[in-house]
């Protein structure tokens, strides 16, 4: 939990049991509405997460407190459908196209997006190399300028690593994000 909002993820045997489960709370608890649920299946027998953990954090993906709560509204990306994203993975006849894998080495390595073009010249996929998020401002001190003239294109896992992302490039210059 953190003043941004609240990340987690449910697991069980019955994902029809949890969806229901959160249906009611959505329905007893104005604060729960809206939340975009994430769940886990438990295929394999053994219970991913045995204990119930609630902690209250400054951030819930870690800039290192360079970017605030009142920064993504104002810093932020615009957001796009998946189709308009397909789309603009195509490229733009007026600005080369950069995608940013904004997920961590780990989720990298197991597999990422390739864009629909001939070459990598065309979009070419930036992976900050990131262990933590934290490390991503160093990232963007590093590729602001080449980005400023660029469309650039992001993905992460939830979506708080984007809006952080978009908020730390568009504080730096960048404008199409």
């Amino acid at each position: 939990l953190a003043k941004e909002g609240i990340n987690g993820t449910l697991s069980g045997q019955d994902i029809d049991a949890l969806q229901a489960f959160c249906s009611r709370l959505e329905e007893t608890e104005p604060l729960l509405q809206d939340i975009d649920w994430k769940f886990s299946d438990n295929t394999s027998g053994k219970e991913p997460f045995p204990d119930l953990k609630v902690a209250i954090v400054k951030e819930i993906v870690s800039t290192g407190n360079t970017i605030t709560l009142d920064d993504i509204p104002q810093f932020g990306g615009k957001h796009l459908s998946p189709d308009e994203f397909h789309n603009a993975l195509k490229g733009d006849e007026e600005k080369q196209t950069v995608v940013i894998d904004v997920r961590n080495t780990f989720e990298y390595n197991i597999g990422h997006f390739v864009p629909p073009t001939a070459s990598a010249e065309e979009t070419p996929v930036l992976n900050p190399e990131m262990v933590t998020f934290a490390s991503f401002n160093g990232f963007c001190d590093k590729n602001a300028e080449y980005l400023k003239d660029k469309k650039v294109l992001m993905y992460c896992t939830g979506g708080i690593r984007c809006e952080k992302a978009s908020a730390m490039l568009t504080k730096r210059g960048v404008e199409d994000v």
